[in-house]
């Protein structure tokens, strides 16, 4: 920016009181008239109030020189403040919005991590769940093998037993009773023919038809009810009636999870199935059949 040159006021200045002594001098000269008085201190008024507006004027046109400048200085200056400022704006925006995509990653992979955790703990508990389960269990079966079946020897109300029969166990299930059913299916078969044309409306046929039956046996459900279990026979009890299969007709059982099989010395293969588990059962009957009653299991 430039310097400008320093302007001085008007009453600093020679001429001035140059001036203004000439007037005082006239003013007070007894020769001249007060008409002529007026009319020069009239010209002093006007030469100083002159000197004043030109001053003024001065001033202001200087500090317009020196606003000018600053705005030139400042227009220079703008673009590469603005550009500034814009790649500052700009920085900050990318800054903000990878800030934000990073947040949302990490959000992400916090869910993820956190399902992840929690399905290992679910699969942690469920694993223990199962090995309590398993162990109460194997438990159970060690006690069902081993304890005094005596203790639980009963009469059933509505149920007739014989003398010296008692009922060890009862299952309120549905228990399905089913037998091998044995059914036959005909079938025609036919070998090679021909057909010879004889008269009107008569054909003969050569060659020959045949029929047989095949016989096939397929498991049918018979009785369904309450399961008791005696020392001598099984009952499935309904409100339709009873079924009941004697134990000493027995020759083998086969047991599964949720039933069991029973092969008689005649008759048909019975299923027992509908055991949610069947275990309890399967254990009971092959001790009843054993004459195994009495405990050999220490608490």
């Amino acid at each position: 920016m430039k310097n400008t040159e320093t302007i001085k006021p008007w009453y600093k200045k020679f001429w001035v009181w140059l001036l203004i002594f000439s007037c005082w001098y006239v003013l007070f000269d007894t020769s001249t008239s007060i008409w002529e008085k007026l009319i020069i201190c009239a010209c002093i008024v006007l030469l100083i109030m002159g000197n004043i507006d030109s001053t003024s004027k001065k001033h202001l046109n200087n500090a317009k020189a020196v606003i000018k400048t600053d705005d030139t200085v400042l227009s220079q200056d703008k673009p590469k403040a603005d550009k500034i400022i814009t790649n500052s704006n700009t920085n900050t925006q990318q800054s903000e919005k990878q800030k934000s995509k990073d947040g949302f990653r990490n959000k992400i992979r916090e869910k993820i991590e956190q399902k992840r955790v929690e399905k290992e703990k679910k699969a942690e508990e469920l694993k223990i769940q199962q090995e309590k389960a398993e162990e109460a269990r194997r438990h159970n079966i060690a006690i069902w093998q081993t304890e005094d079946l005596t203790q639980y020897a009963c009469k059933v109300n509505g149920l007739i037993l014989r003398k010296n029969e008692f009922c060890y166990l009862s299952v309120d299930e549905d228990i399905t009773w089913s037998e091998d059913r044995v059914r036959s299916r005909r079938t025609n078969y036919g070998g090679p023919t021909a057909t010879i044309h004889i008269a009107k409306g008569l054909n003969y046929r050569l060659g020959s038809v045949s029929a047989r039956t095949e016989k096939y046996s397929e498991v049918t459900p018979i009785f369904n009810g309450a399961l008791y279990l005696t020392n001598k026979r099984i009952f499935l009890v309904n409100n339709e009636g009873t079924k009941t299969l004697v134990l000493s007709g027995i020759v083998s059982i086969t047991p599964y999870s949720d039933g069991i099989e029973l092969f008689r010395q005649s008759g048909k293969r019975i299923l027992l199935t509908g055991f949610s588990d069947a275990t309890k059962f399967n254990i009971y009957l092959q001790r009843i059949l054993n004459d195994d009653f009495i405990s050999t299991y220490d608490e």
